[in-house]
C-alpha cells in the first residue's frame, strides 16, 4: 500500500474503514449465513445472531442503506451524480440541533433509524462506489451530499 501523501488520504481511508466496518461484522455475526438459509424478520435475525434490539434497529437499517446506495451506483454506472438531501447530523453531533432533535425523535419513537452524520454517509457511498463526494450545508438545518459515479 503506498505511504498516504496528504491528510485527504488519511480521511479517504478513514471513511472506506468506518463502512467496511458495518459489513464485517454482518459477517462475523452470521448475518449473512443466517439470511441465506431462510427469510428472517429483524427480531429473529437479531435473536440468531445476538445482537441487540436496540442494536439490531440501527445495525441492520445501515445495512439496508448500504445497500440501496450500491443499488442506485449500479444504476449510473455509465456516469451520474446522486443528490442525497436532508436534515444531517454534523460530524462531532454538536453544531445542527435541528438534526439533533429528529435523530433523537427518531431514537424514542421508532423502532429503528436515527440521524446520520456526514462521515457515515460520506463513507457508505465511497463504499458503494461513488466518488467525489461533497458535501452543502444549506440555509437552514438541511444540507446536501453531492456524489458522484
Amino acid at each position: 500500500m503506498p505511504e498516504p501523501q496528504d491528510a485527504d488520504h488519511l480521511f479517504d481511508l478513514g471513511f472506506g474503514f468506518m463502512a467496511s466496518r458495518a459489513l464485517a461484522a454482518a459477517v462475523e455475526l452470521g448475518v449473512f449465513a443466517e439470511l441465506a438459509a431462510e427469510p428472517l424478520s429483524r427480531d429473529a435475525l437479531a435473536d440468531r445472531t445476538g445482537v441487540a434490539d436496540r442494536g439490531a434497529a440501527d445495525f441492520f437499517d445501515a445495512l439496508v442503506a448500504l445497500d440501496l446506495l450500491e443499488r442506485v451506483a449500479d444504476a449510473l454506472a455509465g456516469g451520474g451524480r446522486l443528490v442525497v438531501y436532508g436534515t444531517i447530523v454534523d460530524d462531532d453531533r454538536r453544531e445542527n440541533a435541528h438534526a439533533l432533535l429528529m435523530s433523537l425523535n427518531m431514537l424514542v419513537t421508532m423502532d429503528g433509524g436515527r440521524g446520520y452524520t456526514f462521515a457515515e454517509c460520506e463513507s457508505w457511498l465511497d463504499e458503494a462506489g461513488f466518488s467525489e463526494t461533497r458535501r452543502a450545508d444549506l440555509p437552514g438545518p438541511d444540507s446536501l451530499i453531492v456524489a458522484e459515479r
